[in-house]
């Protein structure tokens, strides 16, 4: 069986979103959500096998980067949840098999906590199989 080798590639939100990077203060979070997300889908363009380990790769940092910011307002759910609705059909719809797929979405601790219990902000319950959400 041979090993898929995905290419190497340097994202420049990763440095931005690690643990507690944001502090309370919910408005350069939200900015660097955006900025990600361009980045992510100006990526899945040109390549949507990329693009799709980049959002996968933004899920997984989202979380622990987040998690001191002050959210009363409704400002960063607002944000996350857009963020998630405008990812995750970049993840479902990379021409992967359904076996690299699942791998690639389930070696993260914190996605397959929010895919099982909805922890922090919400994805959905299935993830997506062949670019399609039951």
């Amino acid at each position: 069986m041979s090993k898929v080798v995905m290419p190497k590639h340097s994202w420049a939100f990763a440095a931005r979103f690690r643990a507690g990077a944001f502090g309370w203060r919910s408005e350069p979070a939200i900015t660097r959500i955006k900025e990600a997300v361009s980045e992510i889908k100006a990526t899945s363009k040109k390549d949507p096998i990329l693009g799709a380990e980049g959002a996968i790769l933004f899920l997984q940092k989202l979380s622990p980067a987040l998690q001191n910011i002050d959210g009363s307002s409704g400002a960063i759910g607002t944000a996350v949840n857009r963020a998630i609705d405008t990812l995750v059909p970049v993840i479902a719809k990379a021409p992967v098999d359904h076996d690299l797929r699942h791998t690639r979405t389930t070696r993260s601790p914190t996605l397959r906590r929010w895919a099982i219990t909805g922890a922090n902000f919400a994805l959905p319950q299935k993830l997506p199989v062949n670019g399609q959400i039951d």
